[in-house]
């Protein structure tokens, strides 16, 4: 296993295990209720999420401490303010949660193998992916 140092175009320096070789490893782990690392690039910066495999959660690995704006802003996604013309068009409803309930902006991200995922950006450089804001949504709601 390979680890180097990248300099993010996020403003912070973060350690990224290059691990093409081990994710059937983690695949099988994450059976049994394990979270694990996935690397996404932004532009030629690699950047470093935590799959929760209980919760479905995808988000980046500086929310460790779970006091990130992404975690927080994640267990009050909504839909209450989204109206059905907000989704008109065929937008991603997470991106649309990302934008319109928070100072957040939406970037997209490739994994290792060119596939693209939107993320919501928060201003203390955490994210979550939009189809985590857009799931944890619809079960915010049903509690309410």
């Amino acid at each position: 296993m390979k680890t180097r140092t990248f300099k993010s175009g996020l403003g912070f320096s973060e350690e990224v295990t290059m691990k093409r070789s081990f994710y059937f490893i983690l695949t099988v782990l994450s059976l049994s209720g394990f979270a694990i690392e996935e690397v996404w690039k932004l532009g030629d910066n690699f950047l470093s999420f935590e799959k929760d495999t209980e919760k479905n959660w995808l988000y980046s690995r500086n929310c460790q401490n779970q006091n990130c704006e992404a975690l927080i802003f994640l267990k009050k996604a909504s839909f209450k303010n989204i109206s059905a013309e907000d989704l008109n068009g065929g937008k991603n409803p997470g991106a649309v949660i990302c934008h319109k309930n928070s100072k957040a902006k939406v970037v997209i991200l490739k994994d290792l193998d060119g596939n693209e995922n939107s993320f919501c950006l928060f201003s203390d450089k955490s994210m979550v992916s939009n189809s985590t804001l857009y799931k944890e949504a619809k079960v915010n709601d049903e509690k309410k």
